[in-house]
């Protein structure tokens, strides 16, 4: 069964790997480049309250938003963290509705279509495993459902271990169930220093050249994203600016210029 061309996002309000208690601009940029980029069937909003903010006007209409409360315990285990609550939630999703799940802070660079006639990707995170910030799958896909049972054994202590752990090991269990592509095509650059001051901060890197899209970490990338607005995306030549530059014209710099 082909992956169907809709989106799926997750706002689960204050969960912390998001760049702000209110939708933000980085958001927005997620959504508009997730549009022009891939041109989805369907765009669904999982939230358990909406977000505020003007960026969040400008989003809104495009999205359909579905109320969902966080999921507080998987398999009897209790659901603590905001982030751990995501997690499952997105395979919930993905297993009952299929489709593209992204983060909110992934900007859509090239099309999925080539992707799509796959049962399940899925992108390395270079030297840990499979990160779930990026996921294509085909309703009911196998690969989804072993991965959430896998949750039988769950451990918010162990913090990455099944989100992006235990993809990478099934992966290799069961390689027919799941497309694996390298590090470049979802998650370059990494969140390393040297990587986030390059792409965000300096002219002349070309991290992304062969990417379908571009985790931004906002997590670990909060200092470089606190600086982002539209006015600056046009001011500056990073390639960060560079390539947010297609999803936001001058106009939109001038009125929504950088706080005083």
């Amino acid at each position: 069964m082909p992956i169907p061309n809709s989106y799926h996002f997750i706002d689960f309000g204050r969960c912390p790997d998001q760049s702000s208690a209110s939708f933000s601009f980085i958001n927005y940029l997620a959504i508009i480049s997730c549009i022009q980029t891939n041109r989805p069937d369907f765009i669904s909003f999982h939230c358990d309250e909406e977000p505020s903010g003007i960026w969040w006007e400008r989003a809104r209409p495009y999205l359909t938003v579905v109320p969902r409360r966080p999921p507080v315990r998987v398999f009897g285990i209790p659901l603590t963290h905001p982030a751990h609550q995501a997690d499952v939630a997105r395979l919930q999703i993905l297993r009952d509705k299929g489709g593209i799940y992204l983060d909110l802070d992934v900007l859509c660079l090239r099309p999925f279509a080539p992707l799509l006639q796959s049962t399940v990707v899925m992108g390395e995170e270079y030297g840990v495993g499979l990160c779930n910030a990026v996921i294509l799958a085909s309703r009911g896909a196998a690969f989804v459902k072993c991965w959430i049972d896998c949750y039988r054994n769950f451990n918010a202590e162990d913090w990455n271990q099944h989100s992006v752990r235990v993809p990478a090991r099934l992966a290799k269990s069961f390689p027919k169930e799941v497309r694996v592509l390298d590090c470049r095509k979802f998650y370059w650059p990494m969140y390393w220093k040297e990587h986030l001051d390059a792409f965000f901060l300096r002219p002349g890197s070309s991290f992304c050249s062969d990417s379908y899209c571009v985790h931004l970490w906002a997590t670990l990338s909060q200092g470089y994203l606190r600086e982002v607005t539209p006015e600056t995306v046009w001011e500056r030549d990073s390639e960060f600016c560079m390539l947010a530059r297609r999803f936001i014209d001058r106009g939109t710099a001038r009125r929504f210029p950088r706080p005083a």
